[in-house]
């Protein structure tokens, strides 16, 4: 594994010397907001990249209140044809709806996307080129991806491997959904950018959107995991979303409960595809957290409320499993 810290960058013309051509093939998404400790990690993963062709990194800032924005501009400057940032003047996130994956994907100009957020970083210099080979070598493979070195920062920094399947190759589609999205580490991932639509158009809608994009991808097309850890995921860092999730009982039901709209919706969208039925135990899953926070909070105060927030999601729910 490559300590990051020690890493010594190439200048941008060392590392545009080694590209075969000029078109770009690989764009590389980083969606960043109060990451001031670790985007340097990240840029430096990025940078360290050794590939025979083009790759551009889009860094999507929401509106950092600390010091991202000047540890970007100050790459920026040393690697302007590499480093393309977006700034945003107000935070977009906290608005409801807002996807930086699909915001950034109309800037792109790769064939294939690569996704690692700015508290995540890669360990392999040559990941991107391992990656891009396997999707050029296996058209019938839409998203491959690796297992990754998980750091915990609220347990004094203690590591394990995630996700490892043992053995390099073709991921079930059951495998992946029945893990509600945690069979990927969201910044091994790279994709066909060809088969983005679908969520270009609807993942806005989604509550989370590594799970619908993992299950996605194995639905349309498969999925390919590569056996060694090509990235570090880090665990409850400084603004992390693993962080910030509300440990109350009403917040978890109420995650729980959108989570079970949206695969409401996506299992509708997803009907005529075969592996869909996958989709009905993440289903269930929610579907029996939703209902057992119900009948246990229920009382006279509360009633109306509970019935009528959950009455049309599990009218919803009969109806996804009504189709199979």
């Amino acid at each position: 594994m490559i300590d990051i810290k020690s890493v010594i960058l190439r200048t941008e013309d060392e590392i545009v010397s080694s590209w075969i051509h000029s078109e770009v093939v690989v764009s590389i998404i980083c969606a960043t907001y109060n990451h001031e400790n670790y985007l340097e990690d990240t840029i430096v993963g990025f940078l360290m990249q050794e590939t025979d062709f083009p790759f551009e990194v889009v860094i999507h800032d929401d509106a950092s209140t600390d010091n991202t924005a000047k540890i970007l501009a100050k790459y920026v400057e040393k690697y302007p044809r590499i480093i393309k940032p977006i700034y945003q003047k107000e935070n977009q996130f906290s608005k409801g709806g807002f996807k930086p994956p699909v915001y950034v994907e109309q800037f792109l100009l790769g064939r294939y996307i690569a996704i690692c957020e700015g508290d995540d970083y890669w360990i392999n210099r040559n990941k991107l080129q391992i990656q891009k080979d396997i999707l050029e070598e296996h058209s019938d493979v839409g998203l491959c991806f690796s297992k990754a070195i998980e750091i915990n920062e609220a347990k004094d920094n203690e590591e394990r491997i995630i996700c490892d399947y043992n053995k390099s190759g073709i991921i079930s589609s059951k495998t992946i959904i029945y893990n509600r999205g945690g069979s990927i580490p969201s910044a091994s991932i790279m994709l066909r950018r060809e088969l983005f639509d679908y969520l270009r158009n609807n993942l806005y809608k989604f509550k989370v959107g590594d799970f619908f994009i993992q299950s996605y991808f194995s639905i349309i097309s498969n999925v390919y995991y590569i056996n060694e850890p090509l990235t570090i995921y880090r665990r409850n860092g400084i603004g992390s979303w693993t962080s910030n999730l509300s440990k109350s009982n009403e917040n978890r039901f109420n995650n729980e409960r959108e989570m079970l709209s949206s695969i409401v919706v996506f299992i509708h969208d997803m009907r005529s595809h075969k592996k869909s039925r996958y989709l009905l135990k993440p289903l269930f899953f929610y579907y029996k957290n939703v209902l057992y926070y119900v009948l246990k909070n229920l009382n006279i105060t509360n009633v109306a409320k509970l019935i009528s927030s959950t009455k049309e999601l599990i009218v919803g729910c009969i109806k996804s499993i009504k189709l199979f």
